[in-house]
C-alpha cells in the first residue's frame, strides 16, 4: 500500500513564519510554523488524502492491520510506527531540553499515570512512554548547543564571563566546580544557577551580560560566538538561570548537508536554522530554561547525562546507487535516507515501511499496480512488502525507515 500523506504542521511559538511555506512551496499561513510532522504519532497523526476503510489519519489505518502494513517482525517488535519525519524551521531558539532512555521514558509515564495527571497538562514531563534519539539533517546553515564542554573550557567561560569572579553569586559554586570535571561537579554547578534567590539570579545574569557586550566583537571567535548567543538570548528571556547553562554547553553549527545524532539523556537546543529531522516517534521533552513552558530541574536533573560529550556527527554513506545517501545511527527504529532524483536515471528501491518527503521536482511512487505521484511538499507512507516499492522522476527528497 502507498498512501499520500498531508502532515500537521505545529504552530510553536520558535517556529519561522516562512521557512517552511517556502521549503514545501506553498503560501504562508501568517502564523509561526515550527514543525512539519510526518508520521503516526498520536499528537499529531497525518492525514490521509483518501480515507482507506473509514481511516483518516495514519495512526488510524496502522491500528486496524499493523501486522500487514507494518510487517510482523516490526509489529511484534514496537506494536507501532517507531519513527516520525519532520522539517524543522527555527526562527527562534528552543528551550533547553532532554529527552529521556527508554527505561525512564517508562518509568516517569507510569508514574505521572498512577498520579492522574492528564496526557495533555502543561506540567506533564512524560507524554507517552518511549524514548526520545533523534538525527538532524541541516538544510540551511544551522546552530545548536548539544552536550557539555570539558572542564576547562567550562572554567575558561565561567572566568570570562564574570561566574566565577569574587561578587559573584555563584563564586562558591564556581569554585567548587573548580576542584573536578567529574559528572557530580558539572550537576551541582548545573542545578546551583537554578537555585538562586531571583535577586542573585539578576545579578549574576548582569555580570555576565556585562561581559558579553565586551567580548561580542573583541574576543576570539568562540568566546565571540557564546557572547553573540547570551545577548540575544536575554533579549527574549531575560533573566533566565537557563543563560548561564549556555557556558556549560557546546555551541555547534552545521553547513548543509550535515547532519548530528541526539541520543537520550544529552541537554541540547536548537538555535537557528532550518533541518530534516528523524526519531523514535515520542513526544518526551524535559526542559531547562529558555522556555515559557514547563520547567522541572529535579527530573531533568535525574535524567540528564552531565558527563563531557562530542557532538555525534554522522557522515552518510554513499549507496552504489546513484544519488541515495543515507545516515545511519545507534537507534535501531531509524535512518535517514536523502535522495537526488534523476529523471533519467534507475528507479530506486524504497526499503518498507518508509515515510517520504518530496522537497523539489516531481516523482513516481510505485508498486505492482499502484501508481502515486508526488510533487514538491507531497509525502507519502509505503507500507510494509516483500516487494521493494520503487521512485522514478526529478528532484530532491528524504525517507524516514527502520535501521537496514
Amino acid at each position: 500500500m502507498i498512501i499520500a500523506l498531508d502532515g500537521p504542521v505545529m504552530p510553536y511559538a520558535w517556529g519561522s513564519r516562512s521557512a517552511l511555506a517556502d521549503l514545501l512551496g506553498r503560501a504562508p499561513s501568517g502564523a509561526s510554523e515550527a514543525e512539519l510532522w510526518v508520521g503516526a504519532h498520536p499528537a499529531g497523526p497525518a492525514r490521509l488524502f483518501e480515507p482507506v476503510d473509514q481511516a483518516e489519519n495514519l495512526a488510524q489505518l496502522l491500528a486496524q492491520d499493523p501486522v500487514a502494513l507494518l510487517g510482523a517482525e516490526l509489529a511484534a517488535r514496537y506494536g507501532r510506527l517507531p519513527f516520525l519525519l519532520k522539517i524543522l524551521a527555527i526562527e527562534e531558539p528552543l528551550s533547553l531540553q532532554a529527552h529521556p532512555d527508554a527505561a525512564q521514558a517508562r518509568q516517569g509515564f507510569l508514574r505521572e499515570e498512577a498520579l492522574g495527571l492528564p496526557r495533555g497538562h502543561a506540567t506533564r514531563n512524560y507524554r507517552d512512554d518511549q524514548h526520545k534519539p533523534e538525527l538532524l539533517l541541516a538544510l540551511s546553515p544551522v546552530e545548536a548547543l548539544c552536550g557539555f564542554r570539558p572542564h576547562a573550557e567550562v572554567l575558561e567561560l565561567l572566568a570570562t564571563f564574570g561566574v566565577s569572579q569574587a561578587d559573584s553569586p555563584l563564586a562558591e559554586a564556581s569554585a567548587a566546580f573548580s576542584l573536578g570535571g567529574g559528572g557530580q561537579q558539572y550537576a551541582a554547578l548545573f542545578r546551583s544557577f537554578f537555585s538562586l534567590a531571583p535577586k542573585e539570579l539578576e545579578r549574576a545574569v548582569e555580570l555576565v551580560l556585562a561581559r558579553a557586550q565586551g567580548h561580542v566583537s573583541h574576543a576570539p571567535d568562540g568566546v565571540a560566538w557564546v557572547a553573540r548567543w547570551l545577548l540575544r538570548l536575554s533579549a527574549t528571556y531575560g533573566a533566565d538561570p537557563g543563560l548561564l547553562a549556555v557556558l556549560l554547553l557546546r555551541l555547534v553549527r552545521l553547513e548543509p548537508g550535515q547532519a548530528i545524532f541526539l541520543p537520550a539523556r544529552r541537554l541540547h537546543s536548537y538555535l537557528s536554522g532550518v533541518g530534516v529531522e528523524v526519531m523514535a516517534a515520542s513526544d518526551n521533552v524535559l526542559r531547562g530554561g529558555l522556555t515559557r513552558k514547563h520547567v522541572d530541574i529535579p527530573e531533568l536533573s535525574a535524567v540528564l547525562d552531565f558527563a563531557p560529550s562530542e557532538p555525534d556527527l554522522i557522515v552518510a554513506t554513499d549507496e552504489e546507487r546513484p544519488g541515495v545517501r543515507i545516515f545511519r545511527t545507534p537507534a535501531a527504529e531509524f535512518e535517514l535516507w536523502s535522495l537526488a532524483f534523476d529523471a533519467g536515471g534507475a528507479p530506486v528501491a524504497l526499503p518498507s515501511p518508509s515515510l517520504l518527503l518530496v522537497l523539489e521536482g516531481s516523482i513516481e511512487v510505485s508498486r505492482s499496480t499502484e501508481r502515486v505521484m508526488l510533487s514538491r511538499g507531497g509525502q507519502a507512507f509505503v507500507s510494509w512488502s516483500a516487494e521493494p516499492a520503487r521512485v522514478t522522476g526529478h528532484g530532491r527528497g528524504f525517507v524516514a525507515t527502520v535501521r537496514q
